[in-house]
């Protein structure tokens, strides 16, 4: 871990009704960046000497840059965000950008197609192009729930009819097989994993 003076520290909670702890990097002790940091924590306005452990993320501060524009041209994706790009900027694609990216084929998913917008470990956020009368195989995932919108077309998705302008949430372990109409389909597919100790969590409370 690496930062700069005036960069922002974020101690992430472990925990969902806590929130994160950040604050001010005012001094750099190690060499090149590394810590201890002496730090101004916001909630408290205080200073003291930190060495951040795993469960934190530098938010480094650049001048007059507050969001990213994607000009990917012909890339065939974005590139894989770091925590800190992910947690600390935002991230954009107009419509030329998006148009711009190329289809890439889903494994093992014949007649599938896909456009990575944004892509940070197993968070993907992606559209999705089915062929006409193509279908996935929808193999439960622990631990991870999809939110899909139909954007064109129509498709059944575990047993579920949905056309243009409709929204599904799948909860984790949930098997979703779908299968495109005759005249295929476009989908946007957020796909999101739970942390551990949240999964963990709302596995207690069911």
């Amino acid at each position: 871990m690496h930062a700069s003076v005036h960069d922002r520290i974020v101690n992430l909670s472990s925990h969902l009704d806590e929130p994160n702890r950040d604050g001010e990097i005012l001094e750099v002790r190690g060499a090149e960046g590394a810590s201890p940091y002496q730090v101004r924590w916001s909630d408290t306005d205080r200073e003291g000497l930190y060495s951040p452990g795993t469960d934190a993320v530098i938010h480094h501060v650049e001048p007059d840059v507050s969001v990213a524009v994607s000009t990917a041209g012909s890339a065939s994706s974005p590139p894989q965000l770091t925590a800190a790009d992910a947690l600390s900027a935002m991230y954009c694609l107009d419509a030329h950008a998006i148009d711009e990216l190329k289809w890439e084929n889903v494994a093992h998913c014949t007649g599938v197609k896909q456009k990575v917008f944004w892509l940070l470990g197993d968070f993907v956020q992606a559209l999705l192009r089915n062929s006409p009368g193509s279908a996935t195989p929808g193999v439960p995932h622990l631990a991870v729930p999809h939110h899909i919108w139909i954007v064109s077309g129509a498709v059944t998705i575990a047993g579920r009819p949905l056309g243009q302008g409709s929204y599904l949430h799948i909860p984790p372990d949930v098997a979703h097989p779908a299968v495109a109409t005759e005249d295929g389909c476009t989908i946007l597919q957020m796909h999101r994993p739970h942390p551990p100790n949240e999964a963990n969590r709302l596995a207690m409370s069911l």
